[in-house]
């Protein structure tokens, strides 16, 4: 799904370089501001980029925590196939393999099995 911004700025920059255009323009101290009238008083477009920011922002932080619940969960089924192969070779699964590697050992045990 393409998720849509609500940005003043409509070039086809990525969602996250428009934010970080606003951002930066909001520290802009200069009197030809995007986001504020030279007394200061904020434009009307400052809501609406802000909400935008907003957004992008908060689909970084939802996918990220997508992201750390699937490598959990594939560290979860890593951890259940090196257990599974410690026991088919009747190895003990709760220190096998004493190297660490456990990748490399389920492949050499593969490949045994395999010759």
């Amino acid at each position: 799904m393409i998720k849509t911004y609500d940005f003043s700025d409509n070039s086809t920059a990525l969602p996250l370089t428009k934010a970080q255009r606003v951002l930066r323009s909001l520290g802009d101290t200069d009197s030809y501001s995007t986001h504020f009238f030279d007394d200061g008083f904020p434009k009307g477009i400052l809501h609406t980029d802000a909400q935008a920011v907003l957004n992008v922002l908060d689909d970084i932080v939802s996918e990220r925590d997508e992201l750390r619940e699937k490598l959990a969960a594939a560290e979860t089924s890593a951890n259940e196939l090196r257990r599974a192969v410690a026991e088919i070779i009747g190895a003990d699964p709760e220190t096998w393999p004493n190297h660490g590697i456990a990748s490399l050992a389920i492949a050499a045990c593969v490949a045994l099995l395999q010759a």
